[in-house]
């Protein structure tokens, strides 16, 4: 559905009114059932809106649902486009007008840390992060996703960036940030670095809860996923196969999981316990390609 086809409902309300309630609304609707008209919507949303922090923070939602769908590169864009518009906030502004910036510039580095883009323009911003006496919720995202890139460069940080994942884990409940874009599974991904499993298993467990009460299912599912590897690394291998066979589910109902990683770790887990026919069951969960499929299907072979 596009404006065209509400526009009957707009009376007296001014085209921007009407783009931030009923436009933007569908478009997130749009998103979280992971329809391919958002895009569009949310661009007619944007077309109706002349404020530009507004216009930003559409962008910001739309970078966000192009993530959930693997849109990368798209992504990328969405959110290099809302740091543009995004007016810069005056220093001695309260956070909330220094979120939007920090929440499309942490969006920007994530999008374009998985496109191998830019992996230069996160270094400007690390030792800032680093000096902060408090993160606050404008700088939570941005410091894991810092963490994670700093670790996975250069390993001798991981004790040093898992400290920084502390830090946005502990100065917020993680029932308050399960959906604050990608900071649980980015800062679990960092913290499996460390020693600290425990810990890591403790933040998955509670986000896990949150996100099977208020969803969507594949939040849960990729928390799953997460919690797999801490508890196969600490030897909860029943632990780790449930864990990843939930992300397996989730995988099955069209939402995006780790689905070579989930096999691997149910695998793993199954091979620990010598239970190999159950460990090679799990690959059945990954698709075959067209080639081998035809080859299977042949009686010659």
């Amino acid at each position: 559905m596009s404006i065209s086809r509400l526009s009957h409902l707009q009376h007296d309300p001014p085209q921007e009114i009407f783009a931030n309630t009923l436009c933007a609304l569908l478009a997130r609707a749009e998103a979280a059932a992971r329809l391919p008209s958002a895009r569009e919507t949310f661009a007619e949303a944007m077309a109706l809106v002349d404020d530009p922090a507004r216009r930003a923070g559409l962008l910001l939602e739309l970078g966000h649902a192009l993530v959930g769908s693997g849109q990368w590169a798209a992504a990328r864009d969405a959110f290099e486009r809302g740091i543009r518009d995004a007016p810069e906030p005056a220093a001695d502004a309260p956070e909330p007008g220094h979120e939007l910036k920090a929440r499309l510039e942490a969006g920007f580095l994530s999008a374009a840390w998985v496109t191998m883009q830019d992996r230069a323009a996160i270094g400007e911003r690390v030792q800032r992060i680093l000096d902060s006496e408090e993160l606050g919720a404008a700088n939570r995202e941005l410091a894991v996703w810092i963490a994670f890139q700093q670790g996975a460069v250069v390993g001798s940080t991981a004790r040093e960036m898992g400290g920084l994942v502390k830090r946005a884990f502990t100065e917020a409940p993680v029932e308050a940030i399960v959906h604050q874009g990608q900071v649980v599974e980015v800062g679990v991904g960092l913290l499996l670095e460390t020693d600290d499993l425990p810990f890591e298993v403790d933040i998955l467990t509670r986000a896990l809860a949150a996100a099977r009460s208020t969803g969507p299912i594949g939040k849960a599912g990729v928390f799953a996923y997460c919690r797999a590897w801490p508890n196969y690394y600490m030897g909860h291998l029943t632990d780790a196969i449930a864990d990843a066979e939930e992300a397996l589910r989730a995988a099955e109902l069209g939402w995006e999981a780790f689905l070579p990683a989930a096999v691997t770790v149910a695998a793993l887990a199954h091979i620990e316990r010598d239970e190999l026919d159950a460990a090679e069951a799990t690959f059945r969960h990954l698709p075959v390609a067209e080639g081998a499929a035809e080859q299977e299907s042949s009686p010659a072979h």
